[in-house]
């Protein structure tokens, strides 16, 4: 058994769980077991189902409404779109896109238009003519690979680059429905910025939220045991450190709650895995983000996941002078990124991510 491989094992014995972190406070974490058939499951992140009930078939109701698969009725009319929850939650979206609650909280007005990710993955896109008084131009709803239109007023539109950059963060409801965050995805990482929320919520809702989604990074180290046993066949103890990190990668990343940076801590960007295990987040000056696996005591990670605008597994080691450098060509990891939020990966999410992250430094 090859040194990784032994201290591995000896230090994933089974450990107390970390103590949860208050509701309120920003989240940074390694999520476990929280990938589902539809990507990432929003209940499994801590930030509530987002109001939707069990699935069924779509389908449009009696007044002309769609329902989605988790339930949630979305009307369209003339002075705004009204979202009714299962649970009873609810808001409307007025002809200027300000997104209003009952208790009188509101977003300011989405003049170009506004998505919104619900928590069973149906995105409805709502684009006003841009006056108070005019109606709503373009209502639609995509679910399941279908869109169907709510509403339209006027000629169809070809929307400018502009406009369509404006919708590129979208926002997903989540909490009982109410609760509206910015959302962004980044390689494995997801990041949520809280814009709209019932006050009696507030205190118990994160303002801010990222989260790496550790199914991911468990998958990946899968790959990486699999192609080092044919790439490095004439290097048996990076094959054995490999089948190491993959043996690790269960209890690692997927079992147990979420392993969270502890609260109150500043600086270098650490987030303690296991007991001698933690994974170091570090922004690179290209706007990349390096996130390495280290066992304590060691001179180098055990392995290094580069994101950007792809994401790279690597395992490092030592060249003949010293220096560190990579064992082989980096493990890609675009066939585990796919979906995990409803709302597609782009470069204003990709920002919105690297920007919680920095905050939090």
């Amino acid at each position: 058994m090859s040194t990784t491989l032994l201290a591995l094992t000896v230090l994933l014995a089974p450990q107390a769980p970390a103590p949860r972190r208050a509701a309120a406070e920003p989240v940074f974490a390694v999520h476990r077991g929280v990938l589902g058939e539809r990507g990432v499951e929003f209940a499994r992140l801590g930030l509530g189902d987002g109001g939707v009930g069990a699935r069924r078939d779509s389908h449009t109701d009696v007044h002309g409404g769609h329902v989605t698969a988790g339930g949630v009725l979305v009307r369209a009319q003339p002075q705004g779109v009204k979202f009714d929850f299962p649970n009873g939650a609810d808001f409307v979206v007025d002809t200027r896109g300000a997104i209003r609650l009952r208790g009188g909280e509101a977003t300011a007005p989405h003049h170009n238009g506004v998505r919104i990710a619900l928590g069973d993955g149906a995105v409805v896109e709502i684009v006003p003519h841009g006056r108070e008084s005019d109606p709503l131009r373009h209502v639609e709803v995509r679910e399941g690979g279908r869109a169907t239109a709510l509403w339209r007023h006027g000629a169809v539109l070809t929307w400018s680059p502009e406009a369509r950059a404006a919708r590129e963060i979208a926002l997903v409801a989540l909490g009982d429905g109410r609760v509206l965050y910015r959302g962004g995805v980044l390689g494995p990482i997801v990041g949520f910025e809280r814009v709209l929320c019932p006050e009696e919520l507030a205190a118990t809702t994160p303002a801010q939220f990222v989260g790496i989604v550790g199914d991911v990074l468990a998958r990946s180290l899968a790959d990486l045991a699999f192609t080092a046993s044919r790439r490095l066949v004439s290097e048996p103890q990076l094959v054995q450190r490999a089948d190491g990190l993959a043996r690790a990668a269960a209890q690692l990343f997927l079992r147990g709650d979420a392993a969270a940076r502890p609260a109150g801590a500043t600086g270098e960007l650490l987030i303690p895995l296991d007991e001698g295990i933690h994974l170091a987040i570090t922004p690179r000056p290209a706007g990349d983000l390096a996130l390495d696996l280290w066992i304590t005591g060691a001179d180098l990670p055990e392995c290094e996941w580069v994101v950007g605008t792809r994401t790279l597994l690597h395992m490092l080691i030592r060249n003949e002078a010293g220096e560190p450098r990579y064992a082989m060509q980096g493990i890609d990891l675009s066939a585990h990124l796919a979906g995990l939020l409803p709302i597609e990966a782009n470069s204003d999410g990709a920002a919105l991510v690297r920007r919680l992250i920095t905050a939090r430094r």
